[in-house]
């Protein structure tokens, strides 16, 4: 699909015209907005690379971003303070049997799905036991 955008520069009254292909609106937020414990609640969509932060606080921070085409997607989860965390990555719901699940801190947070279809993905970050208010990086990348 492609999207239109219309610049009109009133210095020479001309309008010009730009087409973007298989670009998808994102939020360009920063940081985590609570309550993002439900799918319903879920923060995003996330900006593809953009890095957003979040406080594990508490057990669960859910996300979510939109793939327009066919991608290899991935997500990893950076200094998440909590114990017992898991970073889960779900395609159009979240289940009980996600695409993908880590649950080992010492090698990073990172899961993803090869040749994934395109549609809405949700990132589930869970902790058994919440951290001190100190920050995580959350990262989404398809391409």
């Amino acid at each position: 699909y492609f999207v239109s955008l219309f610049v009109k520069n009133p210095n020479v009254n001309e309008t010009e015209q730009y087409r973007l292909k298989g670009m998808l609106l994102c939020t360009s937020f920063p940081n985590e907005q609570e309550p993002n414990n439900t799918q319903s609640g879920a923060n995003g969509p996330l900006c593809n690379s953009r890095a957003s932060t979040g406080l594990p606080t508490d057990a669960f921070d859910i996300f979510y971003f939109d793939v327009g085409q066919t991608a290899d997607v991935t997500a990893t989860l950076d200094n998440h303070a909590g114990s017992g965390v898991q970073l889960a990555l779900h395609y159009q719901a979240i289940t009980a049997n996600p695409l993908d699940v880590d649950y080992i801190a010492a090698d990073g947070f990172h899961v993803s799905a090869a040749n994934a279809a395109p549609g809405r993905y949700y990132v589930v970050i869970y902790a058994a036991t919440p951290g001190p208010a100190t920050p995580y990086t959350l990262r989404a990348e398809w391409e």
